[in-house]
């Protein structure tokens, strides 16, 4: 049985890089009942930032840390991720984090963007440096819109990802769909990757809500 507690952390608007928004947690264990969550958060801009807070979790309630600044900052203009870095999956191997992120480039017309798949390495797991200024996944002959929101694992000697793959983008009544698949990606390092050719779970086409809209 789930017991709803409420709300544990909004974002502080005096921070410029945290004006609105605390979303897509990603929670990594620290120590004893402390965790580590990385949020999405965004600025005055609309731009979205990476940050981390720390709660104990017998004291949900007791924040014991706020990052003072990005872990992760939106890149420079051209790159992959100049509008935007949100976390999406983390992995610890070998006394490294690696932090893999879904970045974004506005589209001229909303919601339409450019979402593809970035990583960062971290030893602390507080300062991270991206692993390259492109990103390791992005559009290709298996996922020709966009790729997104990814979830990695190692296992067994070998990394596995899921991840949105966008296939097509349609108007309707001057409203645009997106139309996307779950797919499996593999890799022997965390860096480099092969998407399978077949998706592993389609879905009913529906208005989208990405990262970098709403």
């Amino acid at each position: 049985m789930w017991k709803k507690l409420g709300l544990i952390f909004t974002p502080d608007s005096r921070k410029p890089w945290m004006r609105t928004h605390a979303c897509l947690p990603l929670p990594v264990h620290l120590k004893d009942d402390i965790y580590r969550v990385y949020f999405a958060s965004r600025d005055d801009g609309n731009l979205a930032y990476t940050g981390f807070f720390e709660v104990r979790m017998r004291a949900p309630f007791d924040i014991v840390n706020v990052s003072p600044e990005p872990v992760l900052a939106p890149g420079p203009m051209g790159t992959h991720d100049e509008h935007g870095v949100y976390p999406s999956s983390i992995v610890h191997h070998d006394g490294t984090y690696y932090l893999y992120t879904s970045c974004w480039n506005r589209g001229e017309r909303p919601p339409l963007n450019y979402n593809s798949i970035g990583l960062a390495i971290s030893a602390d797991g507080e300062t991270f440096r991206r692993y390259s200024p492109a990103p390791i996944m992005a559009r290709s002959e298996y996922d020709p819109c966009f790729v997104a929101m990814p979830m990695v694992r190692y296992e067994e000697g070998q990394w596995r990802m899921w991840y949105t793959s966008g296939y097509r983008w349609e108007e309707n009544n001057g409203v645009l769909k997106a139309y996307y698949n779950i797919r499996i990606a593999e890799s022997p390092d965390g860096m480099h990757w092969t998407p399978a050719v077949s998706p592993s779970i389609t879905q009913v086409p529906r208005k989208l809500a990405l990262p970098g809209r709403g």
